[in-house]
């Protein structure tokens, strides 16, 4: 007889580890957590800044933030979906407009369970 375990959960890194990058100082400065809290109560529509309510114009998103650190400050390894949650989210905001600068900085990309074509293929609007 055969058996699949399935252990699933996370903890968060906490991006109060990384001052440099802004966070805790600029209200504008999310962690992938408090983006889909922005993204859920857009609702589909456009994601507002937290400072001032204005429609995001601009969006960055750094990987690799708090980890892969040779260090030993920060987190030795990959957690393996950052890059793919950040590129879901970005395309939260390139469907509501696809006006919006997206980018988004790595070393290297890591998609495990999709291929290239899941951030390389065009998008278009359901």
């Amino acid at each position: 007889m055969g058996a699949i375990v399935q252990a699933t959960g996370f903890t968060p890194y906490d991006a109060n580890n990384l001052p440099e990058l802004g966070y805790g100082k600029s209200p504008n400065v999310v962690d992938q957590a408090g983006l889909e809290k922005l993204a859920k109560a857009a609702n589909g529509g456009a994601i507002k800044r937290p400072s001032d309510g204005a429609e995001v114009k601009t969006v960055v998103f750094v990987q690799c933030a708090g980890q892969r650190d040779t260090t030993g400050k920060h987190l030795p390894y990959c957690s393996g979906t950052c890059c793919n949650t950040s590129i879901k989210q970005a395309m939260y905001f390139k469907d509501a407009n696809p006006a919006i600068d997206t980018v988004v900085i790595y070393d290297d990309l890591r998609t495990p369970g999709n291929g290239e074509d899941f951030y390389a293929a065009p998008r278009t609007r359901a």
